[in-house]
């Protein structure tokens, strides 16, 4: 797991952070700030490019029953499965009021919030970076999750379609 943390375990806080021009890359769970979170990230953003083969994020790489609140990206992401503006895999995990403006670019499973998303609820959050990738593409998100009052950015994004999360032109999104 690559981040400024690899792991945010089961209990973990991180609150207050902002990283900057950040260079991550790493194989499975890579994120700017946290690889791979269990636990609570609240106020926390990150700037730069995040690259990795699976389980790749803005934010965090891969949430497994974590908490993400408050926090947003603008990290360029390049990855192959399960890649995300904000977060690549999620399991069990709940965010709010969360962005990202990153640019999201993968082979499967991608999206502009998250690539792929299990037992996971996202509310009050929303995307606007360009997305690309070969298979299961989504403006917000690619597969799976729940969300309320979740939006994507159509004409930034270049994406008519996602899993979940509501599309709107660049001028509904101001």
């Amino acid at each position: 797991n690559v981040g400024l943390f690899g792991n945010n375990l089961y209990g973990g806080v991180i609150h207050n952070l902002g990283l900057e021009n950040v260079w991550m890359v790493g194989i499975d769970g890579v994120g700017g700030l946290v690889g791979i979170s269990s636990g609570f990230v609240s106020y926390c953003y990150t700037t730069g490019a995040v690259f990795g083969t699976m389980s790749v994020g803005g934010l965090a790489g891969s949430s497994d029953m974590g908490l993400f609140g408050w926090s947003y990206s603008t990290a360029r992401v390049a990855g192959g499965l399960w890649v995300g503006g904000f977060v690549g895999f999620l399991n069990s995990s709940l965010i709010g009021f969360c962005y990202s403006l990153s640019s999201v670019q993968g082979s499967k499973q991608v999206g502009g919030f998250f690539g792929y998303g299990y037992g996971a609820t996202i509310l009050h959050c929303y995307s606007a970076g360009q997305v690309s990738g070969s298979m299961e593409v989504g403006g917000f998100s690619s597969v799976g999750a729940n969300s309320y009052s979740c939006y994507w950015d159509k004409d930034t994004s270049g994406q008519n379609s996602s899993y979940c999360g509501i599309g709107k032109t660049t001028v509904e999104m101001q």
